[in-house]
């Protein structure tokens, strides 16, 4: 591995701050802030660094969304060298600044076989069938359903707001779907300031005026990360699955994607309470930190929320995670299908990767363990040992 002197990587810490850095120097610098953050190592004990102006960090920490590395915060995930099954996974494009030469001599084909990450889009159905697909349409409103506009921001987020002379169309049954396809992700505000975020291949359904019965109901199918306006005389309640999650306001992820054996919620704040619609009599009292896993009865496990989060920060997370599930993420987010040609390699992995990177960078990263080899062609994948 190529090793740089404290003077220039003192520059580049500079080109990065001033945004004069390329994108592989960029992703080389987060790629190692990432990990510092994670092993939870001192910045004055980091290979070269013995001092390092807080100024030079404050780039990195505002784009990565993450505070100063802590001594002991919590138990580093990054696999030792001597287990054969991990590998640790950073931003690929770092790995590459760093070592070129590929000891078999085998190196996916990037350019015309590349897929780029996904992005901001989705599609918005109003109640009569309607169909708006959000990245075609310019900023302003949109609609007017159950005395709400529906508008777009200029920095693409969708908002509901109520309208004071239509106080009374509020409580009409007229159903919006917001749903993201492969390789999408969308923000939305709900006429109550709730936040919602919606992964790819997922969809949010509920009322324009939000508000029935007395509730504030919404459905989701694949994964959302909630953010809930607090509002005592109407609780807020997600199904999704054959699960309900009702709370007053709070912030929590759900994750209930076709290929997940079992739905997940994570709760970061406040206080859920879920209850399976099956048998209501099993409800369970999620508390921060904590996640429920819906088998027959719920499983309550302690947890670490920035992996069930990262998705929504521009980061895959995977902590001791099998191959099979991180290559669904994969295909979700690049909107590409795996094909395996043989058996299913077994290996399990852990680290971070951001979701800008392209796809081609994150296969070869996984490739160098000797393990499993990738094809790209158009947008299947195939998959060999």
């Amino acid at each position: 591995m190529q090793m740089m002197t404290e003077k220039e990587f003192r520059e580049l810490l500079i080109r990065y701050r001033n945004g004069q850095a390329s994108e592989q120097e960029q992703a080389m610098l987060e790629s190692r802030y990432l990990r510092w953050n994670e092993e939870g190592k001192p910045l004055h004990s980091v290979e070269l660094l013995t001092e390092v102006d807080a100024e030079m960090w404050s780039a990195l920490k505002e784009r990565l969304q993450l505070g100063e590395p802590q001594i002991n915060r919590r138990r580093s995930i990054w696999p030792k060298v001597a287990s054969a099954a991990a590998v640790l996974l950073v931003v690929a494009a770092a790995f590459f600044y760093f070592n070129q030469q590929k000891k078999d001599g085998h190196t996916l084909q990037a350019g015309v076989n590349d897929v780029a990450p996904g992005k901001q889009g989705a599609t918005l159905m109003l109640s009569n069938g309607e169909r708006i697909k959000l990245t075609d349409v310019s900023s302003g409103e949109l609609a007017r359903e159950a005395g709400v506009a529906i508008r777009k921001s200029p920095d693409g987020q969708l908002i509901y707001e109520l309208l004071q002379q239509d106080q009374g169309k509020r409580e009409r049954n007229e159903m919006n779907t917001l749903s993201t396809a492969k390789g999408e992700t969308y923000k939305l505000r709900l006429p109550d300031g709730s936040l919602v975020w919606l992964n790819a291949a997922s969809s949010l359904t509920y009322a324009a005026g939000l508000n029935r019965h007395g509730k504030r109901s919404v459905k989701l199918e694949g994964e959302a990360y909630f953010e809930i306006a607090k509002d005592k005389a109407h609780p807020f309640v997600v199904e999704s699955r054959g699960q309900e999650i009702e709370v007053l306001g709070t912030h929590f992820n759900v994750s209930s994607y076709a290929y997940e054996a079992n739905v997940k919620t994570t709760l970061l704040e406040g206080s859920v309470q879920i209850t399976p619609l099956q048998n209501p009599e099993k409800k369970v009292v999620l508390k921060p930190g904590e996640q429920a896993v819906a088998t027959r009865e719920f499983l309550i496990l302690p947890v670490d929320v920035e992996v069930a989060t990262a998705w929504k920060n521009g980061n895959f997370y995977f902590k001791e995670e099998p191959l099979e599930t991180i290559l669904y993420r994969l295909a979700y987010w690049y909107d590409v299908e795996f094909v395996y040609q043989g058996k299913k390699p077994k290996m399990i992995m852990s680290g971070i990767i951001k979701r800008s990177t392209k796809l081609s960078n994150v296969l070869e990263l996984i490739e160098s363990t000797g393990k499993v080899k990738f094809q790209i062609e158009g947008r299947k994948v195939f998959v060999m040992n």
